[in-house]
């Protein structure tokens, strides 16, 4: 996951870029037109909470992860409620793997156009959802308890 920015903390915490199966989605912010990174688009802050291997392989801990999704395009975020379990978060990179935007041509033309990944909240328990976005950056990865 080289185009998220700072993903390392991710990486050296997981190992690798996680597929985030069975966290919890504590928060879900969606900002109006206020996102800097992408002017006059909207902005999705979300925070994760997982398992992760301690470092050096020790036993499992919790940590909670933040993304923002810049340059948002929301195609819908459904039943978030008290307990919000993703089964995956999938993400894809458009320039890798190209959409078929013709679906989403009731948005704006240029919003469309800015967007670099598709992102899907694929659900177990509660939250699910997709998107699309010009920009994914990892906020913060912290320790949990």
């Amino acid at each position: 996951m080289d185009q998220i920015r700072n993903a390392q903390p991710v990486i050296e915490r997981f190992g690798n870029w996680p597929s985030f199966h069975d966290a919890e989605i504590q928060f879900v912010t969606l900002q109006r037109g206020l996102d800097s990174e992408t002017p006059g688009t909207a902005s999705l802050t979300m925070a994760i909470q997982c398992w992760a291997l301690a470092p050096e392989g020790g036993p499992l801990s919790q940590c909670k992860v933040t993304l923002r999704f810049h340059g948002l395009v929301l195609q819908g975020l459904e039943h978030f409620g008290s307990q919000n379990v993703i089964f995956e978060l999938v993400i894809v990179d458009i320039a890798e793997d190209p959409l078929d935007t013709s679906t989403t041509n009731h948005y704006r033309s240029e919003v469309v156009d800015s967007m670099r990944f598709r992102v899907w909240l694929d659900m177990s328990w509660g939250c699910s959802g997709s998107f699309g976005c010009a920009a994914i950056e990892v906020l913060s990865v912290e320790p949990v308890g």
